[in-house]
């Protein structure tokens, strides 16, 4: 599982802001905020987790183990 610290790295990578990862994930932004502000694993529902993290790596986002995170090699501005 993915933590709030490594949502909150991919987001930044992809230069999202939490309306984008809401919409493309169909989680609330809201919900979104709250899972990006702790740093270990979210408490949030596991399927909402797993919409974010979908979204996140759909976008090209690579999710490293539980220590960080990197664009995938061919990854485009989604």
């Amino acid at each position: 599982m993915v933590t709030g610290r490594q949502i909150r790295a991919a987001i930044y990578l992809l230069g999202w802001n939490l309306k984008r990862v809401s919409e493309r994930s169909g989680v609330p932004w809201a919900t979104v905020q709250r899972m990006q502000a702790d740093d270990g694993v979210p408490r949030q529902m596991y399927e909402k987790v797993a919409a974010v993290q979908q979204a996140l790596e759909d976008a090209g986002v690579e999710f490293i183990e539980d220590r960080g995170v990197a664009l995938k090699k061919d990854w485009h501005d989604a």
